[in-house]
């Protein structure tokens, strides 16, 4: 039987934004590569089961290996993260991408290129509860489906500011779906 959802209701109804937060830790730079870890530990949700979300990254900068500096530094790297809650949400992120900054004073403007893939799964079982002339009938309809993300490559451009023993970045990446993205970093 087929059942037809004409939209969405509940906490996703009206929800044209999705913030998200994760502490990272970074460490390096070890011949020019850091390594960051992200993780946020087990939460239960009540109906949905348990939240875990965890990613790695790696950045290295070529220029440490050339006899002569070059006026920018350079970044290529690799990250992924993997969100899940209970059995009924699965994504996964990977990026690869190239960048570059300048410093000057306490700003740090950069630029980057990316190539990105992404999906998400979901499988629940819905269920629906209609009255009608008396008669009360009730459905209930396995939903899942899997659906790979539309942006595949991107353009970023970001700026961070050194406060010394903090570190401020916004960045922007333009894409089909484009993102903002902001950060706190503590040390340097």
């Amino acid at each position: 039987k087929q059942i037809q959802i004409d939209q969405a209701k509940g906490l996703m109804g009206n929800f044209p934004l999705f913030p998200t937060a994760a502490p990272q830790l970074t460490v390096g730079t070890v011949f020019g590569t850091n390594v960051a870890l992200r993780y946020i530990p087990d939460v239960n949700i009540q109906n949905l089961g348990k939240l875990s979300y965890n990613g790695f990254g790696i950045i290295h900068n070529p220029s440490v290996w050339f006899p002569v500096p070059l006026p920018l530094d350079l970044g290529i790297g690799y990250f992924s993260q993997k969100l899940k809650i209970g059995d009924i949400l699965q994504t996964t992120a990977s990026q690869f991408g190239i960048y570059a900054s300048k410093s000057f004073f306490i700003f740090t403007p950069y630029v980057g290129l990316t190539t990105e893939k992404s999906n998400t799964s979901i499988s629940y079982t819905y269920n629906s509860n209609s009255n009608s002339n008396s008669n009360s009938s009730s459905t209930q309809a396995k939903i899942a489906f899997s659906q790979d993300g539309e942006n595949t490559g991107g353009a970023l451009v970001g700026l961070s500011i050194n406060l010394f023993i903090f570190k401020l970045n916004v960045d922007y990446k333009a894409a089909k779906i484009s993102t903002v993205s902001a950060g706190i970093t503590l040390g340097n």
